[in-house]
């Protein structure tokens, strides 16, 4: 439970109906109606594409690799070529962006 009032870093702004958000180092989604987003906290992708994701092999849609210019919420590891991955595990993370520059988790 998150008490009302308290800020927690989300990974961008969208119509969404469930956010991811980062809450004292724990992962989770909140309802949207839950939250109120301030236009200047959001992280944004650095690209102006839309954000692609994939269904991994534990049937879990992730978020695909994407540029951003700090690390966003939920992101696993920086690959080599400047992207952010949102990999659930190791294996295979990053394989097509050069490998794995740092994980950060």
């Amino acid at each position: 439970v998150i008490p009302k009032g308290t800020t927690v870093k989300i990974d961008k702004d969208c119509d969404c109906k469930w956010i991811l958000i980062d809450y004292q180092g724990k992962i989770g989604y909140v309802n949207s109606s839950y939250l109120k987003i301030p236009k200047k906290q959001v992280v944004k992708a650095a690209t102006q594409k839309p954000v692609k994701y994939y269904t991994n092999s534990e049937g879990i849609r992730v978020q695909s690799p994407t540029y951003y210019s700090q690390p966003p919420v939920g992101a696993t590891a920086r690959c080599r070529d400047g992207t952010y991955s949102f990999s659930r595990n190791r294996r295979g993370t990053c394989s097509h962006h050069g490998g794995v520059a740092q994980w950060l988790r």
